[in-house]
């Protein structure tokens, strides 16, 4: 592979958060691509951004993580699926923010995932 840059431009991204899942989600991948379009390679997503940010909410709004190394499977992760897929297509690495993660003891956590410019989760 190529070496790295020596300099990445970093977006930081602040939107507003409704309880609408499919909408933050579309807004969320606008998002990423108005970063790239102005020069970025690196993209953070906020946290807790597809969903309200309360913690009686987590529940309703969580859903599993894919672990390292796996490509998200918008069934089972529909979210970072998403966002995977627009990683990819844009070739722009993500910090998915935070959203709610459903474990696998059946707890709730706010969970953060990064994925690669390739959307495998880092």
């Amino acid at each position: 592979p190529p070496p790295p840059p020596a300099k990445v431009t970093v977006a930081l991204v602040q939107m507003k958060v409704g309880a609408d899942k499919g909408a933050n989600v579309a807004s969320a991948r606008e998002h990423i691509r108005e970063a790239v379009r102005k020069g970025a390679g690196l993209v953070m997503l906020p946290e807790i951004w597809n969903g309200p940010y309360a913690t009686k909410s987590f529940p309703e709004y969580c859903e599993a993580i894919p672990g390292v190394g796996e490509r998200p499977d918008p069934r089972a992760h529909p979210t970072i699926a998403a966002i995977a897929e627009e990683a990819k297509a844009n070739q722009v690495s993500v910090v998915a923010g935070s959203i709610s993660e459903r474990g696998a003891d059946g707890k709730v956590y706010n969970t953060s995932v990064v994925l690669s410019k390739d959307g495998v989760v880092l």
